[in-house]
C-alpha cells in the first residue's frame, strides 16, 4: 500500500469514526417522541387484533364522527412496536442503529471518490450527519431514508452501465415497501425515474447543462418500471388514494402553518441555518466546476431543493440523493503535494486528526454521563398526571396536539394527536383557535363556542397552551386539579 492508499483509507477511517461520535452524541441528547407514542400503539393495535385500522383508533373525536384515518405508515408502527420491547430506550437505539447503516451506506458507496478530494469527502460526509443527526428517532421516515437510498443506486447504475440492467425492475418492489412503511413520501418512487426520464430522451446541450440520450430498450425498461412502481403502490390497504396523498398534504396549507416540523427553513434557527449550508455547498460545486454537468444531476438537486425549501425535514433526502452526483463535480485535491510536506508535517497532521476524534470522543462520554444516560427527554405526562387523568375516567377530554401521542401511550382516547391529515378538515382548527385563543369577527373568544361545542368533561394542556389561560380566567366553572413543569390540567366545576 502506497502513502496516498494510506492517507485514503485513515480519512475514511476517521470520517466513520467521526461520524459515528456525532451519531452517539445526538443519542444521548435526547430527541423528540410525542409522535413515537402513538406509532408504538398503533403497531401494537395491529399486532394484537390482526387488521389493518382505516378508522380513527385512540381518538374519541374520530370514532364519535366515523373519520377516514389514511394509515399510510403502518407497517412502520408494527417494526416500531416489535422492536421497542416496550421500551423508549430500545426505539431510541433501533433509531440509532438504522442511523448508523445509513452512514455507513453513504460513505462505503463513496468512498471511491476519497482518493480524488479526501478533504471535500471527509467534511462532507460528517457534515451530512450532523445535519441529518435532528430527523433520526423513531418515526416512519427513517425507513424512508433507506429506500431512497436504494432507489437512487439503481437508478445511477442503470444510467452510467452500457447494459441494461434488470435491476431496474426492483423499483416496483421498493414501491410496495414504501407505500406501507411510509406512504405520505412514497411518490418520490415515481417523481424521481420520471425525472431521469426527461433528461434521457434526447442528446444536446444547454451551456453546460448535457442531456444523454438512453438506448430504447433501456428507456422502454425505465418506463415499463416507472408504471410498475405506480401499480406497485397501490398495494396497500387504500389503494389507489395513495397515488394523491402526499401531494394532498403538501397541498395543506392548514398542516403546513401549523406543525412545526412541516415548516420551510428559518435561518433565524441556528438548526436550520447549519442545514442550509450543505444545499448551499452543493450550489456552489455545480456553478463553480469547469465539468459538464449532467441534466439529471441537475434536476434531482433542483427537485429536493424545492421540496427542502418547502419543508426543512426534506433535506435528509436531499443530502442522501447529493452523495450519487456532488462528488463528480469537486474539483480534485493533488495528495502529492501533501506527501511532498517533510514527515514531521504529515505526521502533526495526522496525530491532530486522532487527538481531535478523541477528544470529540471523551466530551461526547462526558455529556452522556452528564446527562445520567438518558436518551428520552420528551416525556411530557408525568406518572402523577396519569394518575390524575386516569381518576377523572375522561370520556370526552382535551389535549393539546403535543400531548396527544404520549396519552395514547397511557390508553387515554384523545381529541387530537399526531394525525393531523385525520382530523385536517374537522376539528384541527378548532384546535388551533382554542390554544392560541383567538377571536371571531364580533370580538368573541372562539374557545366559547368551542367549548360549548364539543362539551369537554377534562382538560389536559401544556404550559403554552393558552387554552389554560381562558381557563384560569374562570375559576367559578373551571377548577385546576394538577399542575407540574410540563402539563397543568383542569376540570368543569
Amino acid at each position: 500500500m502506497n502513502e496516498k492508499e494510506k492517507v485514503v483509507r485513515l480519512v475514511f477511517v476517521l470520517t466513520i469514526v467521526f461520524s459515528l461520535i456525532v451519531i452517539v452524541r445526538g443519542f444521548f441528547s435526547g430527541k423528540p417522541l410525542n409522535d413515537y407514542f402513538w406509532h408504538y400503539k398503533v403497531g401494537e393495535w395491529i399486532v394484537k387484533n390482526k387488521e389493518i385500522p382505516t378508522f380513527g383508533i385512540y381518538s374519541w373525536f374520530a370514532k364519535d364522527n366515523n373519520l377516514y384515518w389514511f394509515s399510510h405508515e403502518w407497517l412502520s408502527g408494527v417494526v416500531i412496536y416489535l422492536t421497542s420491547f416496550g421500551s423508549m430506550t430500545a426505539a431510541m437505539v433501533s433509531a440509532m442503529i438504522i442511523q448508523i447503516i445509513i452512514m455507513l451506506l453513504m460513505t462505503v458507496s463513496t468512498r471511491k471518490y476519497a482518493k480524488d478530494n479526501v478533504l471535500a469527502y471527509g467534511v462532507w460526509h460528517v457534515a451530512s450527519v450532523i445535519v441529518m443527526n435532528k430527523y433520526f428517532y423513531p418515526r416512519p421516515h427513517i425507513y424512508s431514508y433507506f429506500l431512497l437510498f436504494f432507489e437512487m443506486a439503481i437508478l445511477y447504475k442503470f444510467k452510467k452501465e452500457e447494459k441494461n440492467t434488470k435491476l431496474i425492475y426492483f423499483l416496483p418492489l421498493i414501491a410496495v415497501l414504501w407505500a406501507n412503511f411510509h406512504g405520505g413520501s412514497s411518490n418520490l418512487i415515481y417523481i424521481i425515474p420520471v425525472l431521469v426520464l426527461l433528461t434521457s430522451l434526447f442528446d444536446f446541450s444547454i451551456g453546460r447543462v448535457e442531456f444523454t440520450k438512453l438506448p430504447k430498450d433501456k428507456l422502454k425498461s425505465l418506463g415499463l418500471a416507472t408504471m410498475l412502481s405506480v401499480i406497485g403502490l397501490c398495494v396497500n390497504p387504500h389503494g389507489y388514494k395513495l397515488l394523491t396523498y402526499p401531494l394532498d398534504n403538501m397541498n395543506d396549507k392548514l398542516m403546513l402553518s401549523a406543525i412545526a416540523e412541516w415548516s420551510a427553513p428559518d435561518i433565524k434557527n441556528i438548526s436550520s441555518f447549519i442545514a442550509i449550508i450543505p444545499v448551499i455547498l452543493i450550489a456552489l460545486i455545480f456553478f463553480l466546476t469547469k465539468k459538464k454537468i449532467n441534466a439529471m444531476d441537475l434536476l434531482i438537486f433542483a427537485f429536493f431543493t424545492y421540496l427542502y425549501l418547502r419543508s426543512e425535514r426534506f433535506v435528509a433526502l436531499l443530502l442522501i440523493s447529493a452523495c450519487f452526483y456532488m462528488f463528480d463535480y469537486v474539483l480534485d485535491l493533488d495528495l502529492d503535494v501533501f506527501l511532498k510536506c517533510r514527515p514531521l508535517i504529515r505526521k502533526t497532521v495526522y496525530a491532530l486528526a486522532v487527538v481531535g476524534a478523541l477528544c470529540f470522543a471523551i466530551l461526547t462520554v462526558e455529556h452522556a454521563l452528564l446527562s445520567g444516560g438518558s436518551v428520552v427527554t420528551d416525556h411530557a405526562v408525568s406518572e402523577e398526571a396519569v394518575a390524575v387523568i386516569r381518576s377523572r375516567n375522561p370520556r370526552r377530554m382535551y389535549n393539546h396536539y403535543n400531548l396527544g401521542g404520549e396519552l395514547i401511550y397511557n390508553d387515554f382516547d384523545v381529541f387530537i394527536d399526531g394525525r393531523a391529515d385525520m382530523y385536517s378538515k374537522y376539528n384541527f382548527r378548532d384546535f388551533i383557535d382554542m390554544a392560541s385563543l383567538t377571536l371571531d369577527g364580533q370580538g368573541k373568544w372562539h374557545i366559547e363556542e368551542m367549548l360549548e361545542k364539543y362539551n369537554f368533561d377534562l382538560f389536559v394542556c401544556t404550559l403554552t397552551d393558552k387554552t389554560r389561560v381562558y381557563l384560569e380566567a374562570h375559576p367559578d366553572e373551571y377548577e385546576c386539579i394538577y399542575e407540574d413543569t410540563r402539563v397543568i390540567i383542569f376540570a368543569p366545576c
